[in-house]
């Protein structure tokens, strides 16, 4: 369904209920950031999608703070905020109701979106560094939602918050995607648990690395679930990504990120020129 709809539609909760009570019921088991985990669920939404922006639902948010960084948040992952709005209140007659967005939080969210729509209207997401999202060995866990996390949900969460973090392009690839090798545009490839793959992503994963791809597999001693080593899973991440770009695959990895990162934000406040959006230059030789 991703694959084929125009644009996705989602609306996302982190409660308790829906989220099985794994982390209640298992004090033991780290709990990632909610913000984490929106950022995870947006991206696997856009990149399941070829890029293409889902619609986020926003519900009742108190201030004009909110929603701004509500919509600012989601346009920053490539999402479109689905604000919304209390039907009432549209002609003015009445005030929204108790719990929904107040109008002026409301167009200060709209306007974000006419300064920004412009400059994303022909967009595509940058890739760099792509994540596996194992989707099969998740399902393989049933019910058992404390193994799920932590033997592939974690891995993903983690490397996925360590490159998101540290400022690098980062992308979201489902079972699909790899078994079908789309991984165009990757200089980086992180698997969470190689051991689990299709013999179809194993080709497509030696592929990707005789076409000068990275690809760094998730450690078992890094001990991303458990909250009193988590920091040094974390660290044992980063200095992986440190020795890949100092090894010989860096030149390669160094010159695709700078390929990404080539053009400059813009300014917001300027006009915006229309036409093609320009081609990136090269990365110095």
């Amino acid at each position: 369904m991703n694959r084929t709809g125009t644009s996705l539609s989602a609306r996302f909760a982190l409660s308790s209920a829906l989220g099985k009570r794994v982390f209640e019921e298992n004090p033991d088991l780290a709990r990632p950031d909610d913000h984490v985990r929106q950022a995870v669920g947006w991206t696997v939404l856009r990149d399941s999608a070829e890029g293409r922006p889902p619609y986020i639902w926003v519900s009742g948010v108190p201030d004009t703070n909110h929603a701004r960084g509500a919509a600012g948040s989601l346009v920053t992952f490539g999402c479109i905020a689905n604000m919304d709005v209390d039907e009432q209140s549209l002609l003015g007659n009445h005030p929204p109701h108790s719990g929904k967005t107040p109008l002026d939080a409301l167009k200060a969210a709209f306007e974000l979106g006419r300064k920004t729509s412009p400059y994303l209207a022909a967009a595509q997401p940058l890739r760099w560094a792509g994540v596996h999202f194992a989707e099969q060995a998740r399902n393989a866990r049933e019910d058992n939602y404390r193994a799920a996390w932590g033997e592939v949900l974690w891995p993903l969460v983690g490397t996925f918050q360590a490159l998101s973090e540290d400022g690098f392009p980062v992308g979201i690839v489902n079972d699909h995607q790899l078994e079908s090798g789309q991984l165009a545009g990757y200089r980086l490839l992180v698997l969470p648990d190689r051991s689990t793959l299709t013999a179809g992503q194993q080709q497509a994963v030696a592929a990707f690395a005789a076409g000068g791809g990275a690809v760094i597999e998730n450690d078992p001693a890094w001990a991303w679930a458990d909250p009193s080593r988590q920091d040094a899973a974390f660290a044992a991440f980063r200095s992986r990504i440190s020795s890949k770009l100092a090894n010989d695959a860096g030149p390669t990895l160094l010159a695709g990120l700078l390929r990404v990162l080539a053009r400059s934000p813009p300014n917001i406040d300027q006009p915006v020129a229309t036409g093609p959006i320009p081609p990136v230059p090269a990365a110095p030789a």
